[in-house]
């Protein structure tokens, strides 16, 4: 319960910025 109030938000975080990285790493792959 406590931990996945903090754990989700972070995994989230991380989820969204990994794809905005490969996005931007690689635009000819869009």
């Amino acid at each position: 319960g406590l931990v996945f109030s903090w754990l989700v938000p972070i995994l989230r975080r991380l989820s969204l910025q990994l794809f905005l990285f490969q996005v931007l790493a690689d635009p000819g792959q869009q």
